[in-house]
């Protein structure tokens, strides 16, 4: 689990850890996704917003998954 902070040098540190190719699904979190959201789309990167109930099942399908790559959240201490 990687953390960064809700600003744009968290966005940038996590753009440096994804690829155009990939698909970014984020929880609708009230404002707090759509910072991020706008950041990804305006750099050209595929983003989806989900509702949180959707987001919860596939977060539980991802973890039973050997393919899951990142889980990044903004709502903790910076690690990255």
């Amino acid at each position: 689990m990687y953390f960064i902070p809700d600003n744009r040098d968290g966005f940038e540190k996590l753009a440096s850890k994804i690829s155009k190719d990939d698909l970014i699904a984020m929880e609708a979190t009230g404002i707090y996704h759509e910072s991020l959201y706008k950041f990804l789309d305006s750099n050209g990167y595929k983003a989806i917003i989900l509702h949180p109930y959707q987001f919860k099942n596939i977060s539980k399908t991802m973890n039973n998954s050997k393919n899951d790559k990142l889980l990044i959240t903004a709502n903790e201490p910076e690690l990255v």
